[in-house]
């Protein structure tokens, strides 16, 4: 006997454009205001400015993952020349 599912191979999937298809926004959501842009030109700095305290924080990360990347490609290099095990 077979049910009227289909499974393994054979079951149907979503296809991408299904998946692309835009949905309405949930029941209560808010609707996003465009503001004008400002006059006076870009943004300036303040005191409580984010940016400013995160491009520190960035440049040690950035310099963390390089050293990382460097560490791993010398490590691939000497297994593969056969100098350290796996």
């Amino acid at each position: 006997m077979t049910s009227g599912r289909q499974s393994g191979a054979g079951a149907a999937r979503p296809t991408a454009a299904a998946a692309r298809t835009k949905t309405a926004p949930a029941a209560g959501a808010r609707k996003r205001s465009a503001r004008p842009a400002s006059a006076s030109g870009p943004a300036r700095a303040g005191p409580g400015d984010r940016r400013a305290e995160a491009q520190p924080l960035a440049l040690r990360l950035l310099a963390d993952m390089l050293r990382i990347r460097r560490l791993e490609e010398k490590c691939a290099e000497l297994y593969g020349a056969g100098k350290i095990r796996g």
